[in-house]
């Protein structure tokens, strides 16, 4: 950065005559003053002669993203909003003040968190007898397309998906196939995505371009439904897309991380055995790099040499990770006991969020949200406090504001918990 500031100042005529600054005694050059120098002054400095340099953008982004978590502060929706819904369990940003929410009771939210307004969305149905009476499953993925035009999530069936149009929520298709509750939805292009279930299989769909509002789609292809996978319980967690190599990797309950070839009906090309196979619930993906959470560990893969590359503990006992996010250079792990911490990629250690440096501060705690004290609460957890699980947890296009959301963790609870961060 200092090289490139010098050479900006050398352009601009700064400097002696003979290209060769005298040095005095103290070690300063004579008609050049001392300048202080960290990442942000440097890229000012460059930046006022209208260059920009990739280093010094670099070199700033690192800056701010090992302070930027320093300044997060919780504000938690208003009660009178959360207390509609049952745990918050995907979420995605749609633009600076709306973000789309899915829950457990299977409602879709376009949430204003600037007004504190939501605004409910009817989802298709994909199946002509919908046969899921009684059955809440809820909406565990949501994800947009490149062009930002669409989006996949979860339809009323748990088992089903359904596209449907960013601009107006309009739906565009819904897609039945699988047998059990979908987790991972994830985008290829800007027409094509694939779902994950809790059957252990996967599909290909095709967004079409009709306008005839044609239902039940059928797949492009579907890995191989085994009954005895599914008889003994084997389920696909998630799914990510890494296209640089147009492969998938799909998380399952078993302890393994299968990369599928979408063209080739998801044959299997490798698998990644687990370190850590317990409560297999969430990962992300960046580049090579793949990080899995588990019950109590965070533990990345590099995907080329299906070799670990770190093991982290996490922040939350043995209650495990639930949600994991890439933001270049950092990982934002939401947890079971409500904690949201903020691993570092390069040291492989979380950020210290205490300012004053008296007492190292891993994690947040997410804030009360609304509990509902039924039977089950009363019986078995009365007078105990209830943390809120963080489900899902998204950062905003600039990277300056996180969505967080979950609810309780004990099965038979209800209750919900969305804040912006």
């Amino acid at each position: 950065r200092l090289a490139m500031a010098d050479e900006a100042r050398a352009r601009d005529g700064d400097g002696s005559d003979d290209g060769e600054a005298q040095r005095t005694p103290e070690g300063t050059s004579r008609g050049t003053k001392r300048r202080l120098s960290s990442p942000l002054l440097d890229y000012l400095h460059v930046r006022q002669r209208q260059t920009e340099p990739q280093g010094a953008k670099r070199g700033l982004r690192g800056a701010l993203e090992q302070k930027q978590p320093l300044g997060l502060v919780e504000r938690e929706l208003p009660h009178s909003l959360v207390s509609r819904f049952d745990k918050t369990f995907a979420s995605k940003w749609m633009d600076e003040k709306r973000v789309l929410v899915g829950t457990k009771c299977n409602h879709l939210l376009v949430l204003d968190v600037e007004n504190n307004t939501c605004q409910e969305v009817e989802l298709p149905c994909g199946r002509s007898v919908p046969d899921h009476a009684g059955i809440v499953a809820g909406i565990h993925s949501i994800d947009i397309n490149p062009s930002r035009t669409l989006l996949a999530t979860s339809a009323q069936h748990p088992a089903d998906c359904a596209v449907l149009r960013l601009e107006d929520m309009r739906p565009v298709q819904a897609y039945s196939v699988h047998q059990d509750w979908i987790f991972g939805v994830c985008w290829l292009a800007d027409d094509a995505f694939v779902s994950a279930s809790r059957d252990s299989t996967v599909a290909l769909w095709k967004v079409s371009d009709t306008d005839d509002d044609s239902f039940n789609a059928k797949p492009l292809a579907r890995s191989e439904f085994r009954l005895e996978d599914f008889a003994r319980g084997k389920k696909f967690r998630d799914v990510k897309y890494d296209p640089r190599n147009e492969e998938i990797f799909v998380l399952d309950t078993e302890g393994f991380l299968l990369k599928m070839d979408p063209t080739n009906n998801f044959k299997i090309n490798s698998t990644i055995v687990l370190r850590n196979d317990k409560e297999l619930t969430c990962m992300a993906m960046t580049d090579s790099l793949v990080c899995v959470g588990s019950q109590s560990f965070v533990t990345a893969y590099d995907t080329r040499s299906k070799e670990m590359v770190f093991d982290v503990k996490g922040c939350d006992n043995s209650l495990g990770t639930r949600s994991l996010n890439f933001q270049t250079t950092m990982l934002t792990c939401g947890g079971g006991q409500g904690h949201i911490s903020f691993l570092d990629l390069r040291t492989q250690r979380y950020l210290d969020l205490d300012e004053t440096g008296r007492e190292p501060k891993q994690y947040y705690t997410t804030g009360r949200g609304w509990l509902d004290k039924n039977e089950v609460y009363y019986s078995y957890f009365q007078g105990r406090t209830i943390p809120n699980a963080c489900y899902t947890q998204c950062w905003d296009q600039s990277g300056t504001r996180l969505f967080a959301g979950g609810g309780p963790l004990p099965f038979g609870l209800r209750g919900c918990y969305m804040g912006i961060w």
